[in-house]
């Protein structure tokens, strides 16, 4: 199993990459930690100043994004959103360009 391993391993690393360039590019106040061995990429959204609500309510109902509330997780979690890189590539494209889009309305 190791060359579909191998292949895995790659995708998940470019769609990684990927996300991290559109939210330098489209999200710069979304800080990203670098992945460690998992799939899941933890997303900062702090420099909005929203409330933990606040974020999910925009993720759920604005971005229709349902990720990770980072908060869940305990408070240092807080203003955290954490997305499953484990999907079809079009629908991170899709999930990351609804975010794109709702965040601008609290891009102060």
């Amino acid at each position: 199993c190791e060359p579909w391993f191998d292949e895995l391993l790659a995708l998940i690393k470019d769609t990684s990459d990927k996300v991290i360039a559109y939210c330098a590019e489209h999200l710069p106040k979304v800080n990203i930690t670098p992945l460690e061995g998992t799939y899941l990429l933890w997303m900062d959204f702090r420099a909005y100043g929203l409330s933990n609500e606040e974020l999910e309510r925009i993720m759920h109902f604005e971005a229709e994004v349902f990720m990770d509330e980072g908060y869940v997780f305990g408070q240092a979690g807080s203003g955290f959103e954490r997305m499953n890189l484990a999907a079809p590539k079009k629908v991170i494209r899709d999930a990351r360009d609804r975010i794109k889009t709702s965040m601008a309305k609290y891009d102060k």
